[in-house]
C-alpha cells in the first residue's frame, strides 16, 4: 500500500513535490498499488519510485523522471509518457496499452511480458531492454532505437518497425509475421527461431544475423526451446544476408533475388518442405518456389541443401561450397 504521506505531497503538486524530492534524495517514494489514474504528473520527480501495482491509466507522465522506478503490474493504459525517461525501470508484466511513449527513454528497461499493444513508441530509445515475452501487436515502432534489446518471444504482428534499429537486438523465437521491414537495419541481431513468414525485407540490412541456434554466439537469454527459423513467402530481394548463419532454416517459398548472401551459411537449410523441419505446420502450405535470380552466393557454404530445380539464374556461386558428389565404389584390382 502507499505511504499516506507521500501521496499528500503528490497532491499537493509539482513545486512541492520536486522540491521534497530534492531534499530528500535518499527516500524512495512509496507509491504502490496508488490510485494514480488520469493524474497530472508531468515533469514529476518519480525516479526510484514504488509504484508496482499503482493505478496510472490515462495519467499524464510526459517528460517525467521515472528513473530507476518499480512498475511491476502497473495500469499505464493510454497513459501520456512523451518524453518520460524511464531508464533502469523496472515495468515488468505492466500494462501500456494505446499508451504514448512517443520519444521517451527506456534504455535498459524491463519489460519482460508487458504489454505494449497499440502504443506510440515512434523514436523512443529502447536500447539494450528487455523486452521477453512482450506484446507489441500494432505498435508503433517507427525510427524507435532497439540496438541490443532482448526481444525474444515477443509479438510484434501487425506493428510498424519502418526505421526500427534492431542492430545486434535477439528477436529470437519472436513472432513477425507479415511485417514490412523494408530496408530496416537488423545486422548482427539473433533472430534463433524466428517467425517472418511472408514478412517483406526488400533492401534489408541482416549482414552477419544469425538464425541458428548451432551458433556460439547467441546468447538464450529467454530459456525457451526454439524451432528452425520460419521464413517461408518471405522477400529479402536486393537485402544483405552476407555473412548470415541460416542454416536449418526454413526458407520455402521465399524470395532471395538480388540478395547479397556472400559468404552466408545455409547448410541443411529447408528450400521445398522435404525432410525434418522443426517449424510448425499452418493452413497455407503453398509459398511457391525459392528464387535466388541474381544472388550473390559467393562463398556461401550449400552443403546439405537441395538446389534441385532451384532458380539460380544469373547468381553468383563463384567459390560456394556444395556436397561431394557420391563416388563410384571401387574394386580392389587383382594381383
Amino acid at each position: 500500500m502507499a505511504e499516506q504521506s507521500h501521496l499528500d505531497l503528490l497532491r499537493h503538486g509539482l513545486d512541492v513535490w520536486n522540491r521534497w524530492r530534492g531534499q530528500h534524495s535518499d527516500m524512495q517514494p512509496d507509491l504502490g498499488e496508488a490510485n494514480l489514474a488520469g493524474a497530472t504528473l508531468s515533469l514529476f520527480n518519480l525516479s526510484d519510485a514504488d509504484l508496482n501495482f499503482a493505478d496510472l491509466r490515462g495519467a499524464d507522465l510526459s517528460s517525467a523522471d521515472l528513473r530507476g522506478s518499480k512498475l511491476n503490474a502497473a495500469d499505464l493504459r493510454k497513459a501520456n509518457l512523451q518524453g518520460a525517461d524511464l531508464s533502469g525501470a523496472a515495468p515488468i508484466g505492466a500494462d501500456f496499452e494505446d499508451a504514448n511513449l512517443h520519444g521517451a527513454i527506456l534504455r535498459e528497461t524491463d519489460l519482460s511480458e508487458a504489454c505494449l499493444d497499440r502504443a506510440d513508441l515512434r523514436f523512443a530509445n529502447l536500447s539494450r531492454a528487455i523486452l521477453i515475452y512482450a506484446g507489441l501487436r500494432g505498435t508503433d515502432l517507427s525510427g524507435a532505437d532497439l540496438r541490443e534489446a532482448d526481444l525474444s518471444g515477443a509479438i510484434l504482428e501487425q506493428a510498424n518497425p519502418q526505421g526500427t534499429y534492431f542492430a545486434d537486438a535477439d528477436l529470437s523465437m519472436a513472432s513477425l509475421n507479415g511485417l514490412n521491414l523494408n530496408g530496416v537495419n537488423l545486422s548482427q541481431a539473433h533472430l534463433v527461431g524466428v517467425y517472418l513468414r511472408e514478412a517483406n525485407l526488400q533492401g534489408a540490412n541482416l549482414r552477419g544475423a544469425n538464425f541458428s541456434k548451432a551458433n556460439p554466439h547467441w546468447p538464450d537469454s529467454s530459456g525457451g526451446e526454439p524451432g528452425d527459423a520460419d521464413l517461408r513467402g518471405a522477400n529479402f530481394s536486393e537485402a544483405d544476408l552476407s555473412g548470415a548463419d541460416l542454416r536449418t532454416a526454413c526458407l520455402i517459398g521465399a524470395n532471395f533475388s538480388g540478395a547479397n548472401m556472400r559468404n552466408a551459411d545455409l547448410r541443411g537449410a529447408n528450400l521445398k518442405g522435404l525432410g525434418t523441419s522443426l517449424v510448425p505446420s499452418i493452413g497455407k502450405n503453398d509459398f511457391g518456389k525459392i528464387n535466388f535470380r541474381g544472388a550473390d552466393l559467393s562463398g556461401a557454404d550449400l552443403r546439405g541443401v537441395d538446389l534441385t530445380g532451384v532458380d539460380l539464374s544469373e547468381a553468383n556461386l563463384s567459390g560456394a561450397l556444395f556436397d561431394e558428389p557420391d563416388q563410384p565404389e571401387t574394386k580392389d584390382e587383382p594381383a
